[in-house]
């Protein structure tokens, strides 16, 4: 009789909120120590940075969304000064497709095949 058990990987949206959207941050600056200093405004997270994103040089924007898809975290990118950006993350509570919008986020595989990618 075999004891192999097959174990479903686990979804990070699963996590705890905040480690959610720590996890998120710290990938998209390289590491927990260089996450600018974060202003906390209800359930979303602020940060402030003047470093560029971009799909493909350092593809810092590619981190951003593969992490925010992968963890289920909304980012949101705001132009608010002259060379600063605003990013905030929110964490969603779940992936159900037919889910509020404002509680949902899906995965990259979700977001690819409701683009038709």
């Amino acid at each position: 009789m075999s004891t192999d058990t097959e174990t479903q990987p686990v979804d990070p949206i699963s996590m705890p909120e905040d480690e959610r959207k720590q996890i998120v941050l710290n990938i998209l600056f390289g590491g927990k120590h260089h996450v600018p200093k974060i202003v906390i405004d209800e359930d979303q997270w602020l940060v402030m940075t003047g470093f560029e994103l971009s799909s493909f040089d350092n593809s810092d924007l590619t981190k951003l969304v593969l992490a925010a898809h992968h963890f289920g975290v909304r980012a949101t990118l705001r132009g608010v000064d002259s060379g600063m950006i605003q990013i905030s993350v929110s964490a969603r509570e779940g992936r159900d497709p037919d889910g509020m919008p404002w509680d949902i986020h899906p995965t990259i595989e979700q977001a690819r095949n409701k683009m038709g990618l």
